[in-house]
C-alpha cells in the first residue's frame, strides 16, 4: 500500500480507487531482481485482493527443457510464475490477451469499471474497444494494486484525460484503398489477407501520427470492422503511440456514449491518413530484402519459419491459418488460391485456456502456449 500510496503522490492523484481485477506483466522474467521482488511478496504472505490474470511468461512452461531452453532462463522464468501463482495468480490465464478469456476463467471488465492492466495491447483494446479504465502500469506497480485492489486516480482512469485531443481523419485512405479492395473490379484475390494487413498498418499509423495524444479517428463509420481486427489495431497503436486508448468515431464505446465531443472535436487539430503514410509504414515494416543494418540486400533472403500470434491468437483467427495450411501438395490452400511451402514451418501462440477447449483446431501447426 505505502508503494501505491507514493505512487499516487508523485502523479498527485487526489484519492485512490477501487479496481475490479488487474492483469500482471511482471510475470515476464526479465532479471534477478524481478524474482527477488516476487519472492519478497510471496515471503511477506501475499495475496491478491481481485481476480488476478497473468501476462505470456519466457518460456513455456511444462515444455522449456524439451524445447532447449537453457535452465540459466528456463529455471528463474518458472520461478517467477511460480511465485506469482503463489500470490493468487490464475494459473489457466498466462496471455497477453486478457480480454479473450472466457468469461469462465476470468471475468471480463466491463465499461467504465476500474483496472490495473499491464502489457500494452491488452491496454489498449480495454480502454479503447471494452472503455474500461486503466493506465499502462508498469511492472511491479500492477502487482502493488492486485495486492491492495486500489490504484491512483490519474491518467485514463479520469475522463477528462480519456477525451480525444487529436483528430485523424481516414475518409479519403478508406474511400481510395480499403473501398477499392471490396469493389467488383479488385483484380486482388487475397481480398482477406489484404484486409488483415490494412487495420493494424493502420493501427501502427495512427500511433505515429497522434504520439501522446489521443486520436479520435474518423472515417471509420460505415465499415464492418471485427474483434480480431480492433485486437491487431490496438496492438500495432501501443507500438508506436505512448497514449493509453484511441476512439473510433461511431465504432468504440466511448465514442458513441459522447455525443457532445461533436463540437469539442471541432477544434482540435487534424492530420488527414494518406497512402503514403501507409506506405511509409509497410515498408519500415516490411524486412524482406533488407540487411539487418538496414540497407538494401541484393539477393533473396529464405524464410525457415512463421511464427504468428503476438498478441496471442484468437479461435476465430486459428481456425483461419488452420484452413490456409489444410491443402495437399496437388490443391491450393482454401478460398485464397494458396499453398504453404514445404520447407517452411509455421508456429502459432495462444493462451493456454484456448488451447485446452480447442486443441485440435490448428493440429497441422505447432503449438506454444
Amino acid at each position: 500500500m505505502r508503494t501505491v500510496v507514493r505512487i499516487a503522490n508523485i502523479v498527485k492523484a487526489k484519492e485512490l480507487i477501487p479496481i475490479t481485477q488487474a492483469h500482471i506483466d511482471a510475470c515476464t522474467y526479465i532479471g534477478k531482481g524481478g524474482l527477488t521482488f516476487v519472492n519478497e511478496l510471496v515471503s511477506m504472505g501475499g495475496k491478491v485482493t481481485v481476480p488476478t490474470s497473468l501476462n505470456s511468461i519466457s518460456v513455456d512452461r511444462r515444455r522449456w527443457e524439451q524445447l532447449n531452453v537453457p535452465p540459466t532462463l528456463g529455471i528463474p522464468a518458472y520461478a517467477v510464475s511460480e511465485a506469482y501463482l503463489k500470490l493468487g495468480g490464475n494459473a489457466n490465464t498466462f496471455t497477453c490477451a486478457p480480454y479473450a478469456l472466457p468469461q469462465s476463467i476470468h471475468p471480463s471488465p466491463k465499461f467504465g469499471e476500474h483496472i490495473a492492466w499491464g502489457e500494452s495491447n491488452a491496454v489498449i483494446y480495454s480502454n479503447s474497444v471494452i472503455g474500461a479504465r486503466t493506465i499502462k502500469y508498469p511492472d511491479y506497480l500492477d502487482i502493488c494494486a492486485a495486492l491492495v485492489g486500489r490504484v491512483p486516480a490519474y491518467g485514463a482512469h479520469l475522463e477528462e484525460h480519456r477525451r480525444p485531443t487529436i483528430v485523424l481523419d481516414v475518409h479519403t485512405l478508406i474511400q481510395e484503398q480499403l473501398l477499392f479492395l471490396l469493389s467488383d473490379n479488385n483484380i486482388l484475390k487475397n481480398i482477406e489477407a489484404e484486409l488483415d494487413s490494412f487495420f493494424p498498418l493502420l493501427g501502427y499509423v495512427c500511433g505515429i501520427l497522434s504520439d501522446s495524444r489521443v486520436p479520435l479517428i474518423i472515417g471509420l463509420e460505415s465499415c464492418s470492422i471485427h474483434n480480431d481486427q480492433l485486437k491487431s489495431f490496438s496492438a500495432a497503436f501501443g507500438t508506436t503511440g505512448s497514449a493509453a486508448l484511441f476512439h473510433l468515431a461511431g465504432i468504440t464505446p466511448d465514442a458513441k456514449a459522447n455525443d457532445n465531443w461533436t463540437t469539442e472535436v471541432s477544434a482540435l487539430p487534424c492530420v488527414k491518413v494518406t497512402l503514403v503514410d501507409m506506405q511509409k509504414a509497410f515498408g519500415a515494416l516490411d524486412s524482406v530484402g533488407v540487411n539487418l543494418n538496414g540497407t538494401p540486400s541484393t539477393h533473396s533472403t529464405p524464410i525457415d519459419l512463421v511464427a504468428l500470434g503476438n498478441p496471442h491468437l484468437s479461435l476465430t483467427e486459428c481456425q483461419e491459418i488452420a484452413k490456409m495450411l489444410a491443402s495437399s501438395e496437388k490443391e491450393p490452400n482454401s478460398s485464397r488460391g494458396l499453398r504453404k511451402h514445404h520447407d517452411v514451418k509455421v508456429m502459432v501462440n495462444l493462451g493456454s485456456s484456448l488451447l485446452m477447449t480447442h486443441v485440435g483446431v490448428c493440429s497441422q501447426n505447432r503449438l506454444f502456449p
